[in-house]
C-alpha cells in the first residue's frame, strides 16, 4: 500500500513539474490566469460590499450591489471558462 500511495505521489509530483514547465512559458495562459485572478478580486470585493450595504439595511444599494455581483459572476464564468478551454487545448 505504502509503494502505491508513493508511486501516486510521484506521478502526481512529475505531472505538476511539467505543467508548470509548460505553462510558464506560455503568455497567453499567464493573460488568461490573471483575469481569472482579476475577475475573482472583484467578486469578492462586491461580495464584500454587499455584506456591509445589508449590515446598514439599505435596500436600494443592496439592489444595485447584487446585479453587479450577477454581472462579475458572469465575467468570472467566462474567464475561468477560457482558461480551462486554453489549458485543454495546449495542455498548459
Amino acid at each position: 500500500m505504502k509503494a502505491a500511495v508513493i508511486s501516486v505521489r510521484l506521478h502526481a509530483s512529475a505531472c505538476l513539474d511539467v505543467w508548470q514547465t509548460a505553462s510558464a512559458d506560455c503568455k497567453e495562459r499567464a493573460e488568461l490566469s490573471a483575469a481569472v485572478q482579476r475577475a475573482l478580486t472583484d467578486l469578492a470585493a462586491l461580495i464584500h460590499q454587499e455584506s456591509e450595504a445589508i449590515k446598514t439595511e439599505a435596500p436600494s444599494t443592496i439592489d444595485a450591489i447584487d446585479k453587479l455581483i450577477e454581472e462579475a459572476f458572469g465575467r468570472k464564468e467566462r474567464a475561468i471558462g477560457a482558461f480551462y478551454q486554453h489549458r485543454g487545448e495546449r495542455g498548459c
